[in-house]
């Protein structure tokens, strides 16, 4: 069932709809062990990747089973769950309220983005956006969290979340910022720019990306550089973010700002009901909406008094001017049957 309304409308519902539902499992996934289904998981696109493991009680990611757990991948939206880290340090420092007035005034919208049909003026707290953020997955709300938490924050969070190759992600582009890397530099700076150090990236950044300002559109001569050119973490690194999430103050604003966040885009069927919390942020990049070039899924399954579960699956396909590959309903057919799994351990 589908349901929605304006943020600041009038309270009413003003959408309501409703489609078949079956199941989220193909019936040759039904009898995979967790082993087969990590296995069939690779077979899935061209590049993939797979951590399906605990947090333990000294907060260090476990693996029950996995595959290619430290290879890089584009993460797609996943990337936000840092950024999420930053506004959670942000508050917890007292430098933002999650009770903040932000009024929207268009200088960060991203095409695309559900909040850009808010009217100018509109009025929104922290809060609220960093739920858009990650349960929506909405770009604008992203940039305006991104700049309030404050890039020297969120790129200190890669190392202090245990990511293994922080300077990957370093200095962390917004969405309009990793748009215009993709569409609308040239071919030579962008390559400059990717292998350029930290001091070179810093300097492109503030003097040819930022100047841009917000990202209307370009175009794209290669769609490898959907994956080439945007964010990259291991499943591991996804892990170990989770993980470092889940060390702020119990019962703190921060973490349940992390935990409304985070619990907004859990949708999946027969998971919700499983588990006393549960987290979820998934990513794509396409060249049309059903030809995904990547494609990654992180959830995070805990009740209360035992060590949490996690299941990262990351597929890319950085196949160049040819549509992508990835499955989306493999993967979820892949994925269910390991969450379902992850439910009937003792």
């Amino acid at each position: 069932m589908n349901f929605g309304s304006e943020y600041q409308g009038a309270g009413l519902i003003e959408l309501l709809g409703n489609s078949s539902f079956t199941s989220v499992q193909y019936v040759e996934d039904t009898p995979l062990s967790l082993a087969q289904a990590v296995t069939k998981f690779g077979t899935l696109a061209a590049q993939t990747g797979v951590f399906v493991g605990r947090i333990n009680s000294a907060n260090q990611c476990v693996s029950l089973q996995s595959s290619n757990q430290t290879a890089l991948f584009n993460t797609a939206s996943i990337f936000k769950t840092w950024v999420l880290g930053g506004v959670a340090r942000a508050v917890q420092n007292d430098r933002l309220a999650s009770i903040n007035p932000i009024v929207l005034d268009g200088s960060k919208n991203v095409a695309g983005s559900v909040i850009t049909s808010a009217p100018i003026g509109t009025t929104f707290n922290v809060g609220d956006l960093t739920t858009m953020m990650m349960g929506n997955s909405d770009n604008t709300a992203t940039d305006i969290m991104h700049l309030l938490a404050g890039r020297a924050t969120v790129d200190q969070i890669f190392t202090d979340f245990n990511m293994a190759q922080p300077t990957v992600m370093t200095p962390l582009l917004g969405i309009s910022e990793t748009f215009h890397l993709v569409y609308n530099v040239t071919a030579g700076n962008r390559s400059a720019y990717l292998s350029g150090t930290e001091a070179f990236q810093q300097n492109f950044l503030q003097t040819d990306l930022i100047p841009r300002g917000r990202f209307t559109g370009g175009n794209i001569s290669d769609n490898a550089l959907l994956n080439s050119a945007t964010w990259k973490a291991t499943p591991l690194d996804v892990c170990n973010a989770f993980a470092a999430l889940r060390r702020f103050p119990e019962k703190s604003t921060s973490l349940r700002l992390i935990d409304r966040a985070l619990g907004s885009q859990a949708a999946q069927p027969f998971v919700r009901n499983q588990w006393d919390r549960v987290w979820y942020k998934g990513g794509s990049l396409a060249s049309t909406s059903n030809n995904f070039h990547v494609l990654t899924h992180a959830w995070l399954l805990e009740d209360q008094g035992r060590d949490p579960y996690v299941l990262v699956s990351m597929a890319n396909d950085p196949a160049g001017n040819i549509l992508g590959n990835v499955n989306q309903f493999q993967i979820q057919s892949v994925n269910g049957r390991i969450l379902q799994l992850l439910s009937e351990l003792p």
